[in-house]
């Protein structure tokens, strides 16, 4: 099903027919220095939620903490926790 975006234009419905379908990008973040632990937060979690980063070996043979997260198209804030502590 679609529905009207004006001036002709159509918007695909969610799945469940709730709404206009959001667009959303794939983000990864990337934390290259050493750590113990990783984790990064923003305002696209209302800084409530720490997502867990997971430490990959680098294509240089150096180890990279990386996690992706789907966002709509916008601007964000976000900060790593990197040992507990916030960078």
């Amino acid at each position: 099903e679609q529905r009207s975006a004006g001036k002709g234009g159509y918007l695909p419905r969610d799945p469940d027919g709730s709404g206009p379908m959001t667009l959303v990008t794939e983000v990864t973040f990337y934390w290259t220095l050493p750590a113990s632990s990783a984790f990064v937060t923003g305002n696209f979690t209302n800084w409530e939620v720490t997502l867990p980063m997971t430490q990959m070996e680098s294509r240089e043979g150096g180890t990279v903490w990386v996690t992706t997260r789907a966002l709509a198209p916008g601007d964000y804030q976000y900060k790593f926790i990197i040992d507990n502590v916030w960078r």
